[in-house]
């Protein structure tokens, strides 16, 4: 096995600024056999960065001050744990700067000013400040101003930038090539996978066509929060999520906020359809009665692979039984080996496929289950892929190596329908790549370009399903492996800010899917307050329990009852008993702010459910909707209704998949687009700042841009083409009173059920 490193270097302090024309130059000893290898690539690392305020605090000092001017001493003070690197101040200051020292003006405008440091000075380390001086002027007897706006930013390098290396586990298991790419257009959407996990939340970027939960206890979960723990849409990205598709989203005026929120990944195999099975609770736990329904429902539903990215310790005959079913299917299995001690079930069963995980730098990762079972290993320790709301985080155990695995079956069986699963399992394990030994490593690594580029040879030796892999003459795969340094890989993630986003974001989407809880009692069409109702004004709502959430945030307090309107004392009411009493304990929730973060996201559930629960349009899935044109218009304008969940299964309680349009995100998709907008908006406008929620969030409403014109619309297939694909949200206009806020009214009077449905009334004329 060769070995191919990718190191970082990071500058020592004293020669980190390299000016125009300069140089700088660095010596390493390294050790070796053979021919030494020198490096064939570089890439400088670094961009500039807010520095929270948390991080840095920025004083300023009067050392001396006369009738019209004075010398201003700022000091920054690092409070982190990492080094502020390459600082700049910006700041509003409408006094002229005369003389400035230990710190130079890069830019001046108006009463905006932007410095920087001077080289010597450019690195803060942790614990300690950097003072600067200037001498300020302003006109006799008018008052001296000190600055506003402080914001302070830094160009770091060093660990926090190896962005090159978000996707390491494509680079290592040579997914990233084009030859995998090009495969994995092959038969688009012709192979079914079905993911058993903690659900999937939506997103353009994944091709989820069908969802089912085993997980008791939910009602109307919306497809935005579908995932109860995040663990499910991890996999799924890892398994299938497509960058290259786009959709309208929120832009963050923060940049930092920009990139976390909206960075996407790419998954191994993006053209395949996904069935969803949710069988992992917020806790990330499971039964074998949940794995079994799961099961039986994936094989119900023709899928062709199988995930299964949980397990329990102890198998049983039902359970193998299913496992059996599924394998008689000629359905593929792959399951997560575990993550300590014994290899679990399902994957323990030689009808399955165990996947164990390795590090970045090819060892076993911590933690990991061995035995004779396993079959193969990916990369499964500091994984990047989606966190709540869609932002990019470190994910590690062999359950994020089983998706791997599961995508490049998906790629093979691309190339050719007709093989059976027996193929694609020995082909997948006859070109991994060796690392040591069998009960840790199994087979060893996956390898997509080798299993692709030994495909036609192995087919022409593959003869009999129960032939062993070792019979069959394949090349062992000696290109260099790719390793990168653990400890940097997840210094990524260790970033103050980034870890605490993710935390407080975790404590958000707690709160959100909160409500669908029987547990909460505000579950259901009862409380329509919760859930984004035409029955009770949604706006209001949502704008006053993100008043609770700011008050408990900020005081550690709830509102006082004498201060509320009737109507807000009985919601008041019901937040305080879905609250206090349980929904707290449930999810850990004991620190003001940490009380104030579930509450905002309880918030955020009512914004977000108006798109399931408030819309009218036509119903059928967007694919189906070139065929509504054959329909008359009159016929078209009489379906255009709100859209419901259909009618219940008397069995399971639970509304028919197929005729569940309220939450089916495949029908007027464009509403499910809007809706992860809005939350967006309430994230960077109400969640981030921790202050009480506009109706202006629903500025980020999306609409058909040729709504506007509707009622001048001439021709019959204008008209039918708008109200296919046009929507309305009921009483939104009601609600909301835009006044003259133009941006605000626009998206009232194009997307309101009201100002929708009088242009098809018109029409059914």
């Amino acid at each position: 096995m060769s070995l191919l490193c990718r190191n970082i270097t990071v500058n020592a302090g004293h020669n980190q600024n390299i000016a125009p024309g300069q140089s700088v130059s660095f010596g390493f000893q390294a050790s070796f056999t053979g021919t030494p290898d020198i490096p064939k690539s570089y890439q400088m690392l670094g961009e500039s960065q807010p520095v929270d305020g948390s991080d840095c605090q920025v004083t300023c000092n009067i050392q001396n001050q006369w009738n019209n001017g004075c010398i201003m001493e700022v000091t920054l003070y690092n409070s982190s744990d990492e080094n502020i690197e390459d600082w700049s101040l910006q700041f509003d200051l409408p006094d002229r700067i005369d003389n400035i020292w230990r710190a130079e003006i890069a830019s001046a405008s108006e009463h905006t000013y932007r410095l920087k440091n001077c080289g010597y000075n450019a690195v803060i380390q942790p614990g300690m400040s950097e003072t600067f001086g200037m001498q300020l002027s302003f006109p006799d007897g008018s008052a001296m101003h000190e600055p506003q706006n402080i914001s302070v930013t830094q160009y770091k390098k060093g660990k926090w930038y190896v962005d090159f290396d978000k996707e390491w586990n494509r680079i290592m298991t040579h997914a990233d090539s084009g030859t995998v790419m090009e495969a994995a257009k092959k038969n688009q959407y012709a192979v079914n996978v079905a993911v058993i996990d903690s659900g999937v939340d939506y997103s353009a970027n994944m091709n989820i066509v069908k969802r089912e939960t085993f997980v008791d206890g939910y009602d109307d979960s919306n497809p935005l929060f579908d995932d109860l723990s995040g663990h499910g849409t991890a996999v799924a990205g890892l398994l299938c999520s497509n960058s290259a598709v786009k959709e309208d989203s929120y832009q963050f005026e923060d940049k930092y906020l920009q990139k976390i929120m909206n960075e996407k990944i790419d998954g191994i195999s993006p053209y395949i359809n996904v069935y969803s099975a949710k069988v992992l609770d917020s806790d990330n736990k499971t039964t074998v009665n949940r794995l079994i329904k799961a099961i039986d429902w994936a094989v119900e539903n023709n899928v062709n692979i199988i995930n299964i990215s949980c397990g329990v310790n102890s198998g049983s005959a039902k359970l193998h039984s299913a496992v059996k079913k599924a394998y008689d299917k000629g359905i593929l299995l792959v399951a997560a080996a575990g993550n300590g001690g014994n290899i679990q079930y399902p994957a323990k069963y030689g009808e399955v496929m165990a996947v164990g995980a390795v590090t970045c730098s090819g060892t076993g990762a911590k933690s990991g289950s061995t035995g004779k079972e396993l079959e193969v290993v990916a990369p499964g320790q500091d994984v990047t892929s989606y966190g709540p709301f869609g932002m990019l985080t470190s994910f590690s155990g062999s359950s994020m190596a089983a998706p791997q695995v599961t995508a490049l079956a998906a790629v093979l069986w691309q190339q050719d329908l007709s093989k059976n699963s027996d193929f694609i399992r020995k082909l997948i394990d006859v070109t991994a790549r060796s690392l040591g030994k069998k009960e840790k490593y199994g087979y060893g690594l996956i390898d997509c370009e080798y299993a692709l580029q030994s495909y036609h040879e192995f087919e022409q030796q593959y003869h009999a399903p129960e032939a062993a892999v070792e019979e069959y003459e394949i090349d062992s795969n000696m290109d260099a492996l790719l390793c990168l340094d653990e400890k940097t890989v997840e210094g990524y993630w260790s970033g103050n800010r980034h870890a605490k986003m993710v935390e407080n974001m975790e404590i958000v989407k707690d709160g959100v899917v909160w409500p669908d809880d029987k547990k909460s009692k505000v579950n259901g069409k009862e409380n329509p307050a919760f859930h984004g109702y035409y029955t009770y004004n949604y706006v209001k709502a949502y704008t006053f329990i993100s008043k609770v959430a700011t008050q408990m945030y900020k005081k550690g307090e709830w509102i006082k009852a004498e201060d509320c309107t009737k109507s807000e004392k009985k919601l008041l009411k019901k937040i305080i008993a879905a609250t206090e009493n349980n929904g707290f304990t449930e999810f850990g929730c004991f620190t003001d702010e940490d009380k104030g973060l579930f509450l905002y996201g309880m918030s955020l559930h009512t914004a977000a459910d108006i798109f399931a629960h408030s819309t009218k349009g036509i119903k059928g899935k967007d694919k189906e909707r070139e065929n509504m044109r054959k329909k008359k218009l009159k016929t078209l304008c009489k379906d255009w209704k709100r859209l419901t969940h259909g009618p219940k299964d008397p069995k399971t309680d639970k509304p028919y998949p197929e005729t569940n349009f309220a939450d089916k995100t495949k029908c007027l998709e464009n509403r499910w687009t809007s809706a992860k907008c809005v939350c967006e908006k309430i994230i960077a406008t109400s969640i981030n700042n921790h202050v009480i929620g506009s109706k202006d969030v629903f500025t980020e409403i999306k609409y058909d841009k040729k709504c506007k014109t509707a009622q001048k619309y001439k021709k019959n297939s204008e008209k039918k083409k708008y109200v296919i694909y046009s929507y309305g949200i009921i009483n939104l206009s009601d609600y909301l009173k835009p006044g003259n806020n133009k941006r605000l009214k626009e998206v009232v009077n194009n997307v309101s059920d009201v100002k929708v449905q009088e242009v098809i009334d018109k029409w059914k004329k």
